[in-house]
């Protein structure tokens, strides 16, 4: 994986985020950060190619006194 895009599905106010990936769903790798930006689509580019069987995304802070963020879908490329 190169790059993915997520699609938020209500407003998000700039959550700061990061993505892991794994071969064995057990240990995982950094492969980036990224805010997720209350656009209908974020596209994040990573800085290096990243490959495994899975991913995951941690939010790893919230603005304001939203305590969620909320995506609706990904797309892994």
């Amino acid at each position: 994986m190169s790059s993915f895009a997520l699609a938020p599905c209500r407003a998000n106010s700039g959550a700061p985020s990061k993505i892991d990936v794994s071969d064995d769903n057990q240990n995982w790798t950094h492969a980036g950060t990224f805010t997720v930006e209350n656009r209908i689509e974020n596209t994040v580019y990573l800085d290096h190619k990243a490959t495994g069987r899975y991913f995951r995304i941690f939010v790893t802070a919230t603005q304001a006194d939203l305590y969620q963020t909320c995506i609706a879908e990904v797309w892994a490329f």
